[in-house]
């Protein structure tokens, strides 16, 4: 099953949406709060993996006029990022 003309699979489609969610509430706290920085770095978490899961569920695509490796480059840059921001975070705060 595929969500329009994409790839993407509802499941992804549904931890897009959960993640835009809880990334507008926790920048309103953050807003409340600007001096935790602990908050501040969840939000580049979430920011991330909210770019992977989009990355990962609308690339690859062979109906874009992006070349096919090129698109894979994308995803696993994005997919690399994530990763070693979450092992960053885990270790930092």
């Amino acid at each position: 099953m595929q969500i329009g003309c994409t790839q993407m699979h509802p499941v992804t489609l549904t931890a897009i949406v959960i993640g835009l969610v809880i990334f507008g509430a926790q920048s309103v706290l953050y807003l409340e709060r600007r001096h935790d920085r602990s908050r501040l770095g969840y939000l580049i978490l979430l920011l991330l993996l909210l770019i992977f899961n989009t990355a990962n569920g609308l690339l690859p695509n062979p109906t874009y006029d992006i070349p096919e490796y090129i698109q894979h480059i994308i995803v696993n840059t994005t997919r690399l990022g994530c990763s070693t921001s979450n092992n960053l975070f885990l270790f930092h705060y």
